[in-house]
């Protein structure tokens, strides 16, 4: 069984780290479109909230809370990684999807006195090409 990416068409896309702007920190281009086969079919998507959740024809944005989820599914993906090519964007996936999960540094305050904004947090998005 195919999964719904894969079935609606064959364009590939690219994952992004995003800052809370929109402004793209990273990315991992899968033009082959090779996450289709490794995702769950739609048919398990009460088992995989998160990866049920990515678009086929659009794009899905998941925030720095929503990533943690994603991560607990995506140990599924990895494990049908079966080419190197598969395990190679899958652990590129896994690394933005980490950095996600972590704070977008902002530069240090200049002195204590001066207010400092709360720390940012970063946007994973998949995108299609």
């Amino acid at each position: 069984m195919r999964s719904a990416l894969r079935y609606i068409d064959d364009v590939g896309i690219e994952i992004q780290l995003q800052d809370e702007f929109g402004n793209r920190i990273e990315g991992a281009v899968d033009p082959k479109n090779l996450l289709a086969d490794l995702l769950p079919p739609a048919e398990k998507s009460t088992a995989y909230p998160m990866l049920a959740g990515i678009d086929p024809c659009g794009d899905t944005v998941f925030n720095g809370l929503q990533i943690r989820r994603f991560l607990s599914e995506w140990v599924d993906v990895v494990s049908k990684a079966r080419t190197q090519e598969d395990r190679e964007l899958a652990s590129e996936i896994e690394k933005l999807a980490r950095q996600c999960s972590d704070e977008v540094p902002l530069p240090q305050c200049a002195s204590l006195s001066q207010r400092c904004p709360p720390p940012r947090r970063g946007r994973f998005v998949v995108v299609r090409l």
